[in-house]
């Protein structure tokens, strides 16, 4: 219980005469025990100063929290637009990892049944039996030395042949186009070696094929800026006769990237694509 007493003060005045001067009296009583807890005496004007005092002291802590703290991210109209761009990412994120905590979940459930043999067997009918291949005799019968000669020669012939090792290696890898908007045309060099050649427009934003990392960029005064990126498999992209460079050695970057601009009248445009040291054909393996 918090009471207030007004309580009269007698004081001297400078002819002597006496005059009473109020002052307040500001207690917390116990109202089980009936003891003081707190007292404070004063007068209007100090006690009033004491208050505001007060209100200042808890205002100013309160703002020190929302200013230094990381409780001023729960104010809406604190929100930063990236931080917001941080949580919208997070949600995706989360959506990706459900999605293959689902797929291996489902993964693990066929394991497991395989394992329990609690998978039911499939039986063929006779309808299905009727639409069977059926193989000729003569491929059942066991090869001769000579047929077994051939297929040890060609195999050892086409173990290191990068035609056959490269769309082995591009399995399951999509391209970016590395322009777009603008013709391309695919030459072969000298030195044999195909690129692709465009002209560019005003200004033609030049992309990463597949995601990798920058091995190197570099400036040529008949090629201008050449980016080279190391992409998984072996495979490695090079672009040249960009006028600004957007990347520097050491950067990641996924498809679609931006990695510079080719400007028209400055350079033309020039896409390599190589796999384990070998120059490849681009449009056997990009949709230009």
């Amino acid at each position: 219980m918090i009471g207030a007493r007004l309580k009269p003060r007698w004081s001297h005045t400078a002819n002597g005469d006496f005059v009473r001067r109020q002052r307040y009296d500001i207690s917390v009583t116990n109202t089980a025990s009936q003891q003081q807890v707190f007292g404070m005496r004063g007068r209007r004007w100090g006690l009033l100063t004491c208050a505001v005092g007060l209100f200042l002291a808890i205002g100013g802590l309160w703002l020190i929290l929302f200013i230094y703290t990381p409780m001023r991210n729960i104010l809406p109209v604190k929100m930063q637009s990236d931080l917001r761009n941080e949580y919208v990412q997070l949600n995706h994120r989360l959506g990706d990892v459900a999605d293959a905590a689902r797929i291996n979940q489902q993964y693990l459930d066929n394991v497991w049944a395989i394992l329990r043999d609690s998978v039911p067997p499939q039986e063929v009918t006779l309808d299905q039996a009727s639409e069977l291949e059926i193989v000729p005799l003569d491929s059942l019968l066991e090869a001769s030395a000579r047929e077994r000669s051939f297929v040890a020669r060609f195999e050892n012939a086409e173990r290191f042949n990068v035609s056959v090792l490269s769309p082995l290696a591009a399995d399951g890898m999509t391209f970016y186009p590395p322009v777009m908007g603008v013709a391309t045309e695919e030459k072969v060099n000298d030195s044999g070696i195909p690129y692709i050649q465009a002209t560019p427009a005003k200004s033609s934003p030049i992309s990463a094929v597949y995601r990798g990392t920058v091995l190197n960029t570099y400036f040529t005064t008949g090629k201008g800026i050449t980016v080279v990126i190391q992409h998984p498999n072996d495979f490695v992209s090079e672009y040249s006769g960009l006028a600004d460079c957007f990347v520097s050695r050491g950067d990641k970057v996924v498809a679609g990237t931006r990695i510079g601009i080719a400007q028209e009248n400055r350079y033309p445009f020039l896409f390599e694509l190589w796999h384990s040291g070998s120059p490849l054909s681009p449009r056997d393996y990009i949709l230009f």
